[in-house]
């Protein structure tokens, strides 16, 4: 006993130790899955920033749609990329993301096969063509509401600067994605919790006698559990629970983009603003004539008020 009592030094030691090196991988892997999802936020608020400036500053209809359309497609390829999947090689055709896009008219079949012709990131695919969009919208004439301004070049460079934003966002998900953990790493991790889960119970026993294995038990399972947590949050972008809502981000995105769409096409919102300027003017007049009246009010009062006095004086 008196040897197993003089381990309990070294215990410590290793103990701390593991303890150290397990808040440390636990804080990396989170580290990740909050990277991820600030990434994601940006790409869904670049995404729909893009939608609005399209909407507001392209009058070539037909442009317009095509480039909201491919804003919707750069989501899903993001999403596919990220979950090693593709459009052009999914294993079931008629239940992919490829094949609803095209169910709900966001891509084409020869877009598809174009893709499909040409493997690559599917992602870049998209930049591609919107910076095609770009140039076509900024080579044709009068497809720009301000043609004749100066903000024709200012627009063109916050297409540029929104579309390069996309290309580090989603390289900088790749990154996160494609870049583990050290093998070495988690395999001093593991050496380590085996060493001191292998000598805890046998030291603890001098003092704490049965109580030792359900207390070795408790603080394995807490110990295993931020080891498995950890790995699971080392990948943001799976299928695990604790992962990005991908699914719902790129659908969110897509009904946006579409209801952005819908309302440039109604056209409601220049009579939104004409009404917004004529109920505001409204407003001022029936203040100003509520002003009026309750100063007439006022004044009409201080004068009777002024001759009952006068009254009462003489009297």
């Amino acid at each position: 006993l008196v040897y197993i009592e003089n381990g309990s030094d070294p215990l410590r030691l290793i103990g701390s130790l593991f303890s150290f090196s397990l808040v440390f991988r636990f804080k990396i892997c989170y580290d990740r899955w909050w990277g991820g999802r600030h990434l994601w936020g940006d790409i869904m608020s670049t995404l729909l920033g893009l939608s609005i400036q399209i909407n507001r500053s392209i009058a070539d209809q037909d442009i317009a749609d095509r480039f909201n359309r491919y804003l919707v497609v750069f989501a899903y390829a993001c999403k596919a990329l990220l979950k090693h999947q593709s459009f052009g090689h999914e294993k079931d055709e008629k239940t992919g993301d490829a094949h609803e896009l095209i169910q709900r008219g966001f891509l084409t079949l020869e877009e598809l096969e174009e893709i499909k012709a040409n493997p690559c990131w599917e992602p870049h695919f998209c930049l591609d063509m919107m910076m095609e969009f770009v140039h076509e919208a900024f080579l044709t004439e009068g497809s720009f509401y301000l043609h004749k301004t100066k903000m024709h070049g200012g627009h063109y460079r916050s297409f540029d600067v929104a579309i390069k934003t996309l290309n580090t966002k989603i390289g900088d998900c790749i990154s996160i994605q494609s870049a583990d953990l050290p093998v070495a790493y988690d395999g001093i991790h593991l050496f380590a919790f085996f060493m001191y889960f292998t000598m805890a119970p046998i030291i603890w026993s001098s003092h704490m006698y049965w109580i030792a294995v359900p207390m070795t038990l408790m603080v394995g399972f807490i110990a295993i559990s931020l080891i498995t947590l950890g790995t699971l949050l080392c990948d943001p972008f799976g299928d695990d629970k604790v992962d990005i809502p991908v699914d719902k981000l790129c659908k969110t995105i897509e009904f946006q983009i579409r209801a952005m769409e819908q309302r440039r096409k109604r056209g409601k919102m220049k009579e939104l603003v004409k009404m917004r300027r004529y109920a505001s003017s409204d407003n001022v007049k029936i203040e100003e004539s509520k002003s009026k009246s309750f100063d007439n009010t006022s004044a009409s009062t201080s004068t009777a008020n002024t001759g009952a006095k006068k009254k009462k004086f003489r009297f």
